[in-house]
């Protein structure tokens, strides 16, 4: 049995409060590069926290698979960047939590030539 959602974390109005859903309106680039020719794989579970006029205050990681963490911090850092349309209640703005899961899986590599 899933547990139920809180109505508010940290002050922060959740999806099932909320009339109006918080929407980027900036482009939140995922394409997370390889560095030293490793592809970063794993599962980000994201709680964003976002203030009264879009911007993000906070990203906080529930849980992820990475073992060193490098996947879920670099997601978490793209969420920081972003803008967004503020969560409503009844067309007022308000803090709102949005949850987020971003996974990455490994690329199939290219056939030997």
């Amino acid at each position: 049995m899933t547990p139920p959602v809180p109505e508010q974390i940290f002050g922060h109005y959740t999806e099932g409060k909320l009339t109006k859903l918080p929407a980027p309106i900036t482009d939140i680039d995922l394409n997370i590069p390889a560095i030293n020719g490793l592809q970063y794989t794993g599962r980000a579970d994201l709680t964003v926290l976002i203030d009264t006029d879009g911007r993000v205050l906070d990203v906080l990681i529930a849980s992820e698979t990475d073992s060193v963490n490098a996947f879920a911090d670099r997601v978490a850092a793209r969420f920081r960047e972003a803008r967004f349309a503020p969560g409503e209640i009844d067309g007022v703005p308000v803090k709102s939590a949005l949850h987020a899961v971003v996974v990455s899986e490994s690329l199939p590599t290219a056939p030997a030539k």
